[in-house]
């Protein structure tokens, strides 16, 4: 799990909340715009479980995601140019530095841009409609340290992380 520590920014939940002192934790996953049933599912799942950790209520046994990262540092990448947008890695993917983002095709020239990652991080959100003006968000990159992203690297090829590895300790970034 990836989690952002941040204010928020001027009008969203988080951002208010935090100009007035409240302590607050936002959930922010899938598609704008879509409700997921089961990632609907999944944020409620952790909020009981946070509740139950701090014995708000009783509904069983914690449950622990396997790691959790803390992240401060990341960016939003903006197109640089118009065009239909080919996206390369997919929302929660890990991509390293130099990686291929993505590349922007003007469907009436035969050249596109291409943007490369600025650093090895995770996609926390990306562009679902294919079509960009210049400014326009195309994903969402957290940065990660290299142990965070060994240990993103071996869930996703289904390996247990080394002993050195911290697989289920908190990693602030």
């Amino acid at each position: 799990s990836v989690v952002v520590d941040g204010a928020g920014s001027d009008g969203t939940l988080r951002g208010e909340a935090t100009r007035a002192g409240v302590p607050t934790i936002t959930v922010e996953m899938g598609e704008a715009h879509r409700f997921e049933r089961g990632l609907i599912d999944d944020a409620l799942d952790g909020v009981e479980s946070v509740l139950t950790e701090f014995g708000l209520q009783h509904r069983g046994a914690v449950r622990w995601p396997g790691w959790r990262a803390v992240v401060t540092e990341r960016v939003w990448i903006r197109a640089e140019a118009g065009g239909l947008v080919d996206l390369h890695h997919e929302r929660g993917g890990l991509v390293h530095e130099g990686d291929r983002l993505y590349t922007i095709t003007d469907p009436f020239k035969a050249d596109g841009t291409s943007v490369d990652a600025p650093f090895t991080g995770v996609l926390l959100s990306v562009l679902e409609n294919p079509v960009v003006t210049p400014g326009n968000p195309v994903c969402h990159l957290a940065e990660l340290d290299e142990g965070t992203a060994r240990i993103i690297e071996r869930r996703a090829d289904g390996r247990r992380p080394t002993d050195d590895e911290a697989w289920g300790d908190d990693q602030r970034i």
